[in-house]
């Protein structure tokens, strides 16, 4: 599945980045009344396949283990979902190499 990114070469995203998505989630208390705030939680990571100057395509190279992370209502990459160049790096490695 190709995800497309409102961002391209003039944000620094370029063929062959891996970028980490992260998911906004609201935490509320039992009664969903009152907001303790918002935490950023890691999804997985993309992996730029195409890159133009405003828009970029990318695919998953690695969904993150919920294991040492909270979990996720919704499993998986969606829309809405925000990358981060922070910790980003350049895989060159064909899919048949891996």
């Amino acid at each position: 599945k190709d995800f497309y990114i409102n961002a391209g070469i003039e944000s620094g995203l370029k063929d062959n980045l891996v970028v980490t998505v992260y998911r906004k989630v609201n935490i509320r208390d039992a009664s969903g009344t009152q907001s303790y705030g918002d935490i950023q939680i890691p999804v997985g990571r993309l992996k730029i396949i195409a890159s133009f100057n405003r828009v970029s395509v990318a695919r998953e190279f690695q969904l993150i283990s919920r294991e040492t992370v909270p979990m996720l209502d919704q499993v998986g990459i969606m829309n809405g979902d925000r990358i981060d160049l922070n910790g980003s790096f350049i895989d060159n490695k064909k899919a048949s190499d891996k």
